[in-house]
């Protein structure tokens, strides 16, 4: 113990302290702040992805809303198939046509097909037909035409009376227009 004197002690003490930072900033330098900077990484990684995920969530959320309104405009689409014909159908409609008519008590003067048109996605029939009946029997006729589950226009309805015949007060001529599905027209 001789070899610790008062002088000696107090320059280990120092000694030692500045032993003691030493190590700190070396630990500070070579493990704690290439560690921590390591965090910062990983933090700032683990930020990206959060956004990045809830991104991928928000996607995620309209792609169901957009796959619900795809199934539904499909069904729509499918319903609005029903009720415009193809080209190959329009023969049973006409029939279809008839046969309410003639259960109206229709008396069928004429059909005459009109020059179809292209609208796009579809094309326009029209049909001129001259009819003669009573007046309550065409009404009739006419409403049901309107409640066909195929689309069924009727326009430039022409009226007149007439004179004498039982059972047919009046003469009609009118439009009827029905719709098919153009080929390659975009649905």
């Amino acid at each position: 113990m001789e070899l610790l004197k008062k002088g000696d002690v107090k320059t280990t003490i120092i000694a030692g302290i500045i032993f003691g930072v030493i190590i700190c900033i070396i630990f500070y330098v070579t493990l704690y702040k290439s560690r921590s900077n390591e965090i910062l990484e990983k933090q700032k990684e683990l930020q990206e992805k959060q956004i990045k995920l809830q991104e991928a969530q928000k996607i995620a959320q309209q792609l169901d809303k957009l796959q619900r309104e795809n199934r539904k405009l499909e069904y729509e689409i499918r319903e609005s198939a029903k009720r415009l014909p193809q080209e190959k159908e329009i023969p049973d409609l006409l029939r279809q046509i008839t046969n309410l008519g003639n259960r109206a008590q229709i008396d069928f003067v004429s059909f005459k097909p009109q020059t179809v048109e292209a609208k796009g996605f579809y094309k326009e029939i029209p049909i001129r037909v001259n009819v003669r009946s009573s007046y309550h029997n065409l009404g009739l006729f006419l409403s049901e035409l309107g409640q066909l589950e195929r689309i069924v226009n009727t326009s430039d309805i022409q009226i007149q009376p007439l004179a004498g015949k039982k059972g047919e007060s009046v003469s009609s001529s009118f439009l009827i227009t029905t719709f098919t599905f153009a080929e390659g027209g975009g649905v």
